[in-house]
């Protein structure tokens, strides 16, 4: 069997997950149907919350003179809890900026 065939092989056979041994797991929808209306809501409330939290990055850069981009990626590595490694990327990307310049070529 050639590489071709074994892949739209793979494709055809729907995969689930694995169980403790490795075993494929047994498929089963009754907990998922007996609950979908619980992972709606969530769905719906994390969509709205999405949303105002969207809105008050807005808000706040807006507040602060900085880009929404900014004031995003500060909050994401302060409720990371990564914002020793964050403030690295920040300082190398602002010196690899500052070193090559804007008369920099583009490949």
């Amino acid at each position: 069997m050639d590489a071709a065939t074994e892949t739209a092989g793979a494709i055809n056979k729907a995969r689930g997950r694995k169980d403790g041994q490795g075993q494929e797991a047994v498929f089963k929808t009754k907990p998922l149907k007996d609950d979908l209306d619980d992972g709606v809501a969530l769905k719906l409330a994390a969509d709205e919350a999405s949303e105002k939290f969207g809105d008050w990055v807005k808000a706040k850069a807006e507040q602060c003179g900085m880009l929404a981009a900014v004031v995003r990626k500060i909050i994401n590595a302060k409720a990371a809890d990564k914002w020793d490694e964050e403030s690295r990327k920040a300082e190398q990307l602002n010196l690899a900026f500052d070193e090559i310049g804007p008369q920099g070529k583009v490949a």
